[in-house]
């Protein structure tokens, strides 16, 4: 699931407002605003770890391009996908310390952020509905306080989870004694892939090709 923030500073908002197998991750956006800003035209910085062609990465321009074009050229959108301006390791504290005004991050990159999030994360199993957990997760944010979810310093403009996931391993998996002792890359933490005998490896999505060519996880 995919989380957007905002750090506002407490004073104007803009907008205030969306695995099967073994994982759910969740996304926030969100967007910062100073008082000076909201008198004239707004252009806006937008980053996110993953590459343009990704799901993700074509939601976020469809969104820009949306906004753009529903405040009739006012606010303008500039986005930054592929770890261009913010990686997965310093999106939320880049977007809080204002690198960009707003940031799309993986909650499970920092599940000590984001327990109560993350609890949406670790469901297993095929049957899995993405739209479902994303209206769940959504819900949750907009009905209860958002110290409760360690977001108090940023203006959630959306959450929501992934598309179905698959294990992908580099060699075949058929039973779980195959998968137990196995270095398995995770986002964050994954009590799932634990239970499962695996070894969960926490790690971005940038680095995985890598460190699978070198052996250094196997899955």
């Amino acid at each position: 699931m995919f989380p957007m923030t905002i750090n506002m500073h407490k004073k104007h908002a803009l907008l205030q407002h969306r695995p099967s197998l073994l994982r759910l991750s969740s996304l926030v956006a969100g967007v910062m605003l100073s008082s000076a800003t909201l008198a004239s035209d707004i252009s806006l910085n937008y980053a996110f770890f993953a590459p343009a062609q990704t799901f993700p990465g074509v939601q976020m321009q469809f969104w820009a391009d949306e906004l753009e074009k529903r405040t009739e050229g006012k606010v303008a959108v500039n986005t930054f996908p592929g770890g261009t301006l913010l990686t997965a390791s310093n999106m939320l504290d880049g977007v809080l310390n204002g690198v960009a005004d707003i940031g799309l991050t993986t909650t499970s990159y920092e599940p000590a952020r984001f327990p109560l999030l993350n609890l949406i994360g670790d469901f297993s199993g095929l049957d899995v509905n993405a739209e479902v957990a994303s209206q769940v997760a959504y819900q949750l944010v907009q009905e209860f306080p958002q110290e409760q979810f360690g977001l108090e310093d940023f203006k959630v403009i959306t959450v929501f989870t992934s598309e179905p996931g698959y294990l992908q391993t580099r060699n075949q998996v058929s039973t779980l004694e195959d998968l137990s002792g196995m270095e398995i890359r995770v986002p964050g933490e994954s009590d799932t892939i634990r239970t499962l005998g695996a070894v969960p490896v926490g790690m971005s999505q940038a680095e995985t090709g890598e460190a699978l060519q070198a052996g250094i996880v196997q899955g």
